[in-house]
């Protein structure tokens, strides 16, 4: 199943008390370095909308370690892969990639 559109994660986020004209930044895709939108922040993870790996969300301690161990875009890509399992799409849950699905 595809990902959500960013128009479709706005309407589904609007509940949790963002705004429908708030806007957000255009941001690098940490997977393919390609152009992407940041998505509203849910706690600790950063959510991206890019136009070749669609919408999923970065914990923030991937991005303290990956500074250091600097990830390939297959071992972002298997890590993508790993947190799509794990993620319920009934529940309208975007992937979260986390450290241990770099392992």
């Amino acid at each position: 199943m595809p990902s959500p559109t960013i128009v479709q994660w706005e309407n589904i986020l609007l509940g949790d008390g963002y705004k429908s004209n708030e806007t957000f930044m255009t941001v690098v895709c940490p997977i393919c370095k390609s152009s992407a939108q940041e998505l509203p922040r849910t706690g600790d993870a950063t959510g991206f909308q890019c136009p070749t790996h669609g919408a999923f969300k970065v914990a923030d301690t991937v991005f303290a370690e990956a500074n250091a161990k600097d990830y390939t875009r297959d071992q972002w890509e298997a890590a993508l892969d790993k947190a799509e399992q794990r993620a319920e799409p009934d529940e309208n849950e975007l992937p979260l990639i986390i450290v241990d699905d770099f392992y």
